[in-house]
């Protein structure tokens, strides 16, 4: 699966601090995630993406591919421990991981926190120990610049 090439265990770590939030459940309906779902099912069968390097072949997927993707997704962020009000940090490039890793915490009502994939260890730094994650997805080139003992 995807999320498993990027996600991957470096140690335990604590979770990240409860919000004491009245929508930090699983969400099952909500204003953002309706839309989201009326769009991806109404047009399910319709081509929603196309992807693919400059000059280079396209890969389409459909906006039910999409959907279907988003859902696997969220089942193994699940899997990993991530909850409704948690927040995952991502410090992925432009592309399909990182949609896949925005629709599927929008599903679940993590909080998706992006971390440009140009920042260096002081910034990707910061940003970890003020959002708190509960874990970091990125790059194994990338992995060097989370912070020691983050769960990634």
């Amino acid at each position: 699966m995807l999320v498993r090439d990027a996600l991957y265990a470096n140690g335990p770590v604590g979770r990240a601090p409860r919000l004491c939030l009245s929508y930090a459940r699983r969400v099952d309906q909500g204003p953002l995630l309706g839309l989201f779902e009326a769009s991806l099912v109404r047009r399910s069968e319709e081509t929603g993406l196309e992807l693919g390097p400059t000059g280079g072949p396209l890969v389409s997927l459909t906006f039910g591919e999409v959907a279907a993707r988003s859902r696997r997704v969220a089942e193994a962020l699940v899997a990993r421990g991530l909850r409704a009000g948690d927040r995952l940090a991502v410090q992925l490039p432009n592309g399909l991981a990182f949609l896949d890793l925005f629709l599927a915490c929008l599903r679940l009502g993590a909080i998706f926190v992006p971390v440009n994939v140009l920042y260096r260890e002081r910034e990707v730094d910061h940003i970890v120990k003020n959002a708190e994650p509960l874990a970091v997805v990125t790059t194994p080139e990338q992995a060097s610049l989370v912070p020691t003992r983050t769960r990634m």
